[in-house]
């Protein structure tokens, strides 16, 4: 047994790098996530007026704003992990699959911390992005917002 293990230790070592680099981005890249939202100072009010789904099985939702603070807010250009996109009326945003929102919900986003409440389900919901559909979603994701 011991004869064995000698001869493919190096690939048990690489194994073992690959699993810890492949740890240290994800967590590198959920601070990123968590450090977004938590500076986040967005909030809106609306009716769910499209639900997406996207090929990584996240949704982009579309919103028809009644209310906004700030009314435009666009860092699809600087950053790059973001939640939302509004521009005057409409806004944009990413919403993990597994919280049932439809179109017709009347919601809330509000910060600190982000969470969502839907008003026609009466529930308030934990707004989480994870890591694992973030390296390639923040990407592709660009080429399917309308705003």
């Amino acid at each position: 047994m011991w004869n064995a293990f000698k001869e493919v230790w190096y690939l048990v070592a690489a194994v073992a790098i690959v699993i810890t680099a492949f740890i240290s981005v994800q967590y590198i890249h959920q601070q990123k996530i968590n450090q977004h939202l938590e500076n986040l100072n967005v909030k809106f009010s609306g009716v769910i007026t499209q639900n997406t789904l996207m090929p990584n099985h996240c949704r982009l939702l579309s919103v028809d704003i009644s209310e906004a603070t700030p009314t435009h807010y666009d860092v699809r250009k600087t950053e790059a992990v973001y939640f939302c996109v509004i521009k005057g009326d409409k806004a944009e945003f990413v919403f993990d699959i597994k919280n049932q929102l439809e179109v017709g919900d009347s919601i809330s986003v509000i910060p600190n911390p982000m969470r969502l409440i839907n008003y026609n389900k009466k529930t308030i919901q934990t707004i989480e992005l994870s890591p694992l559909f973030g390296f390639s979603l923040f990407k592709d994701l660009k080429e399917y917002h309308e705003l």
